[in-house]
């Protein structure tokens, strides 16, 4: 087989049925199969209207062990050569899957490829980082974004230039590696609830020696965010967000440049929240700016 496409749940089989039909839709050429695997939210037999097709396995677990290790659950069943992470909230515009596929089997120095995303509107939304998280993140965003601007032009976060390019870390809503290395690698890290799974694997991708690359050829629809809903929902957000945050920036760098980087990004949002006035982004400042305070004191 070539592809296993791993799907996680977490009570958004609606916006699965969705997915699934694109792909069915879209993908050609390709073998594939489709492992979906619950979090202890949804009975999947139930929820899933293809459950019976046979490209659909159905794994269903008993506690929600995560977005990370719930991919890796659906790992040890996967049968293909190839492993295609996929968020629930995505659907395919193009053959992406075969794309990505023959990409990934004809660049043996790739580790990880992923494609472009688009919103619901076809406007691009991040598809990437050009650069790791740590000290430049935190410098590039309270300088607004200028300094990654003049590095990268318009290519910074979405692949405009037609062809495929290096970059940092692919969004784990569609990121592609071969199943030989993510077992060699040991998979997502059981240390990630959520959140910076994918860009501590890349990370460990390219310490072994593989490049990161964006494949703009293949294209996704990213709805982004879609179990967050409302506001106590966005509260534990930010706060699942910083948490991964802390143990990548410590396992990655060190506590030093942990630290460094924390001061870094409280400057950037106390700077936000002083400079807006009455916006809805300045409540999101705020509850960030709680979350990391939170975080980093623990």
């Amino acid at each position: 087989m070539d592809v296993s496409i791993i799907i996680v749940n977490y009570n958004t089989s609606k916006l699965i049925n969705d997915c699934i039909n694109t792909i069915f839709c879209k993908t050609l050429d390709v073998d594939y199969e489709i492992i979906i695997v619950d979090n202890n939210s949804e009975k999947l037999e139930d929820v899933i209207i293809e459950a019976k097709d046979s490209r659909i396995r159905l794994l269903q677990l008993s506690e929600n062990i995560g977005f990370g290790g719930a991919n890796n659950a659906g790992v040890e069943i996967a049968r293909g050569r190839n492993l295609f992470f996929l968020n629930p909230d995505t659907l395919l515009i193009n053959n992406a899957i075969k794309i990505l596929s023959d990409f990934l089997d004809n660049n043996p120095k790739c580790g990880v490829c992923g494609g472009n995303l688009f919103n619901k509107d076809m406007h691009p939304v991040c598809s990437f980082h050009r650069k790791m998280p740590g000290i430049f993140w935190e410098i590039d965003d309270l300088f607004h974004t200028i300094p990654e601007k003049i590095l990268y032009g318009k290519n910074r976060y979405f692949n405009y230039s037609g062809k495929p390019i290096r970059v940092g870390y692919i969004q784990g809503a569609d990121l592609m590696i071969t199943t030989s290395l993510f077992k060699k690698l040991g998979g997502f890290s059981d240390d990630f609830f959520m959140y910076y799974e994918e860009t501590d694997l890349c990370r460990r991708v390219k310490k072994a020696g593989y490049a990161i690359i964006s494949e703009p050829k293949a294209e996704i629809i990213h709805y982004e965010s879609a179990s967050f809903d409302n506001s106590e929902a966005v509260k534990r957000k930010w706060k699942i967000v910083y948490e991964s945050r802390k143990i990548y920036l410590i396992k990655g760098h060190s506590y030093i440049k942990y630290k460094l980087s924390n001061f870094l990004c409280y400057l950037f949002l106390r700077s936000r929240i002083l400079l807006l006035k009455n916006s809805p982004k300045k409540e999101i400042y705020k509850v960030r700016l709680n979350s990391l305070m939170t975080v980093d004191t623990k």
